[in-house]
């Protein structure tokens, strides 16, 4: 009997069947679950196609985890926004200026 699996340990298989037809699997996780997807049998899909669909694969992951990380970044406190909002040209409120310690003392 000839069959079996060859893997380069960065998700990239060799899958030989009981008849010797050689397919290369690509082994992935999403959300937890592990999964093969089939790229194809060897006559079809050259050894150098197939690692380039684990490096696109690699890159893929790498764009979907600084995605996620960005969605969870907590959001700037209230106190930074408000003096944000501040210094972006609001009007300073000048209610009770007229009560200033200058002229509470008849502007000595």
């Amino acid at each position: 009997m000839i069959g079996g699996r060859c893997s380069d340990g960065n998700g990239l298989i060799l899958n030989v069947g009981p008849t010797a037809n050689k397919n290369w699997v690509l082994r992935v996780q999403i959300n937890g679950r592990r999964g093969d997807i089939g790229l194809g049998s060897v006559e079809n899909v050259s050894l150098r196609e197939a690692r380039e669909a684990v490096a696109e694969n690699a890159r893929w992951r790498a764009r979907a985890s600084i995605r996620s990380r960005r969605a969870t970044m907590p959001s700037p406190s209230g106190s930074s926004q408000r003096s944000r909002k501040h210094q972006s040209g609001c009007t300073p409120n000048t209610k009770g200026a007229a009560q200033g310690p200058a002229l509470s003392h008849g502007g000595i």
